[in-house]
């Protein structure tokens, strides 16, 4: 009788989940093919009840031949993956790519996983993954995920942000992108709340784990770039890598660092850097810090490197 309850739970649950991700996919294609008429209006009207009532509190999606679960309010990874069936397939693949076996691997601001579990998919047998995420919802799931896909052997991950000192700083959270956390307000679109986050630096949390040698760091920090690298010069400049990172000057400049400053940084200590343009899906080579900060508009990801 239990069995036959639980079967029936299960069955209404996946339909339900189904049915959300129809009533998504319907919202994405209406709002690219009717962006501004009184039918995309009216429609939405509709859209919203519906969504309440079909929403789960996540869901589980299947990307890149990974089941990952995100929250179901997130409009970001899930919007794309829902409307696409990926999330930024040349950034992806290129990071992918440069994950190679016996790898060491950094995803700082790790969200739920995504890039955590691709990195350890690559880096198998041999190598290792550590994953800093200071959200402790975000968190959860991170470690959901890497059990999942079994690949927690080849995962490191901690509840705890990078920055450019020790210390405790509030973490403000967006309502929609799951994956929108600042240690600034203002760069935060719609505020949820805030809550007190761990951070430390890189140098300082690989030497916890008795980490010198790292081959690859994916950063993604809304807007703490800089704080970031501060505290991480160190490490970067020990070993030959590469940087996937998201830049975003506004961000940083609210953050209180200088994105002019941060290139030019990059380059003095020697790293080439390329910006990834994802609609052409070339690499785009930067020697001008001005040049730089004028692609950002609002952010663009770069792909920085540093040989022996």
């Amino acid at each position: 009788m239990r069995s036959d309850i639980a079967r029936c739970v299960s069955v209404i649950n996946q339909t339900r989940n189904r049915l959300f991700v129809a009533l998504r996919r319907a919202r994405s294609r209406l709002l690219h093919s009717h962006p501004n008429s009184t039918l995309r209006m009216f429609l939405l009207l509709l859209y919203r009840p519906l969504h309440r009532w079909l929403s789960p509190a996540f869901l589980d999606v299947s990307v890149y031949g990974l089941s990952v679960r995100l929250p179901a309010t997130d409009d970001v990874i899930l919007e794309s993956v829902i409307r696409e069936g990926h999330y930024q397939p040349f950034f992806t693949q290129l990071f992918v790519q440069s994950c190679q076996p016996g790898m060491t691997v950094v995803d700082v601001g790790a969200h739920v996983g995504l890039y955590t579990l691709l990195a350890a998919r690559r880096v198998l047998p041999h190598g290792r993954v550590f994953a800093f995420e200071p959200d402790p919802d975000n968190f959860a799931l991170l470690e959901l995920n890497t059990r999942v896909n079994n690949l927690s052997w080849f995962v490191t991950a901690r509840k705890i942000a990078l920055g450019n000192e020790e210390g405790i700083r509030p973490l403000y959270r967006d309502v929609r992108n799951s994956g929108c956390r600042s240690f600034n307000a203002d760069n935060v679109a719609i505020l949820k709340d805030s809550i007190s986050a761990e951070v430390t630096t890189l140098g300082r949390a690989l030497s916890d784990h008795g980490c010198s040698k790292v081959d690859l760091i994916k950063v993604d920090v809304e807007g703490a770039e800089g704080l970031v690298f501060a505290g991480a010069w160190e490490v970067l400049e020990s070993n030959p890598l590469s940087v996937f990172l998201e830049f975003w000057p506004t961000g940083m400049t609210r953050m209180g660092s200088d994105p002019f400053t941060f290139i030019v940084e990059l380059m003095r200590r020697g790293f080439v850097i390329h910006a990834i343009e994802e609609g052409k899906r070339i690499l785009v080579p930067i020697t001008d810090p001005v040049e730089a900060v004028k692609m950002a508009k609002p952010a663009i990801n770069l792909l920085v490197r540093r040989g022996a």
